[in-house]
């Protein structure tokens, strides 16, 4: 996704439609910044922007981060990923 300018984001959500099951089996988000894509930005707490499931909500709290572009990868998946939510707040 890209906003029409850069943003401040301080939480990142993500839902499955959990009404078809859980899909993903493994997943990691990249971010730009200054031009630049991070391929493994970190949380507020320094962890990894990536897991193991989605499910019904997965939420990463930011630092307030200024973001020029925000991708949600699905490195593994059950099924084809059936994604009812990626969002930047």
């Amino acid at each position: 996704m890209t906003p029409a300018s850069p943003i401040a984001g301080s939480l990142i959500s993500i839902r499955e439609a959990i009404e078809l099951g859980e899909r993903v089996k493994k997943y990691h988000v990249e971010i730009k910044q200054n031009g630049n894509w991070v391929t493994a930005p970190t949380d507020k707490s320094g962890a990894k922007i990536q897991g193991t499931v989605i499910g019904n909500r997965q939420l990463w709290q930011l630092s307030g981060t200024n973001i020029q572009a925000i991708a949600l990868v699905v490195d593994s998946a059950k099924d084809t990923p059936a994604i009812a939510e990626f969002a930047v707040y």
